[in-house]
């Protein structure tokens, strides 16, 4: 069992050494949806509507912290984006 453990958080480490601490993040948060998922799908859970709700604004959270890509067209041709500023 301490094998499968070991497997299972370096495949966790290896994408989050590659996408950064936001990528980590978010997929913690995606693995708390698909728990309540199956939690409803398997256990027949229900929750509230204050849960609901309070899903939507993680939810929305995640969008707003979505890393962003920086446009090349900002730096002038012939320099590295390190020293266009």
């Amino acid at each position: 069992m301490a094998c499968v453990s070991v497997i299972a958080y370096a495949g966790y480490i290896w994408p989050v050494g590659r996408a950064g601490s936001v990528f980590a993040v978010q997929v913690s948060y995606f693995v708390t949806i698909f728990g309540i998922g199956w939690s409803m799908l398997l256990l027949g859970e229900r929750f509230a509507s204050g849960f609901w709700l309070a899903l939507v604004l993680m939810l929305g959270g995640l969008f707003l912290v979505q890393p962003r890509r920086v446009a090349n067209a900002l730096v002038p041709p012939g320099r590295t984006r390190h020293d266009a500023g």
